[in-house]
């Protein structure tokens, strides 16, 4: 397995986007996903999730780090950081890779 910093570009932030959105539902709600916008309380996502990702994934003050293997997408992470602090915002593993080490 790899694991790597990436700066999306528009496709490949369409890509984690979906990703995104087909690996989650509601019970994966977290404050931090209501305060970055991608939910609206603890039991619902925003109506355009996938939007709302996609272009926090290009924004240039949050990192990506993504892990892979043989081009297959087994799950990423936001961070956002500053010099002082980062934050993990959201962890998104494959449904089919959860529980197997």
């Amino acid at each position: 397995m790899n694991i790597d910093l990436i700066q999306p570009d528009a496709y490949s932030a369409d890509l984690l986007a979906r990703f995104f959105v087909e690996n989650v539902d509601e019970t994966y709600i977290s404050e931090a996903d209501i305060e970055a916008g991608r939910a609206l309380d603890t039991e619902r996502w925003v109506g355009n999730l996938d939007e709302v990702v996609r272009d926090e994934l290009l924004s240039t003050q949050k990192q990506v780090w993504l892990a892979h293997e043989d081009g297959q997408t087994y799950g990423f992470a936001i961070l956002d950081h500053t010099q002082e602090w980062a934050v993990l915002e959201d962890i998104v593993v494959a449904k089919a890779a959860r529980r197997s080490g």
